[in-house]
């Protein structure tokens, strides 16, 4: 398999990563914000991982992804979530 092939699960593998830090089983930047008040603001950044990760493609590439127009804005989508993350 090459790397085009990988490049939606290495992605994905690396939000799911990111979403671990974010919590850090308690220790994290989501306790903090919501230790200082922020509990709206932590309640949806985490909100916006669940959903990330949920509507995740079925296609492990990218490259057939941007074939289509559904595919592309599967993309956008990704691209839109880690932009507000």
């Amino acid at each position: 398999m090459g790397r085009s092939q990988t490049s939606l699960a290495n992605l994905k593998a690396s939000i799911e990563s990111l979403q671990a830090l974010y919590l850090a089983n308690g220790a994290g930047l989501d306790t903090l914000l919501r230790d200082q008040g922020h509990q709206a603001t932590a309640q949806r950044i985490q909100q916006r991982f669940t959903l990330l990760l949920a509507d995740w493609p079925t296609s492990s590439s990218m490259v057939s992804l941007l074939n289509t127009k559904q595919g592309y804005r599967e993309l956008i989508n990704i691209f839109n979530g880690l932009e507000y993350i």
